[in-house]
């Protein structure tokens, strides 16, 4: 236990990063393009929402949200 115990904390503090939120947002973004995928779950609509474009450095920013309708 102790093992799987200290993989998993490994595996965390790999994960970990910081995003400056507000200088993202605040990037020009070069084609930028949003999609919204939706789907029917059990009677439930849930869509996906993707907003991406790319920066002035060639990386990608992707931006996605859930919404559900009940």
């Amino acid at each position: 236990m102790s093992e799987e115990r200290a993989g998993l904390e490994e595996i965390q503090t790999e994960c970990k990063f910081e995003l400056d939120l507000r200088n993202l947002f605040a990037t020009q973004l070069l084609n930028s393009k949003t999609y919204h995928l939706n789907f029917n779950l059990s009677g439930e609509w849930c869509t996906v929402h993707y907003a991406l474009g790319e920066t002035h450095d060639h990386d990608w920013v992707v931006v996605a949200t859930i919404s559900y309708t009940l």
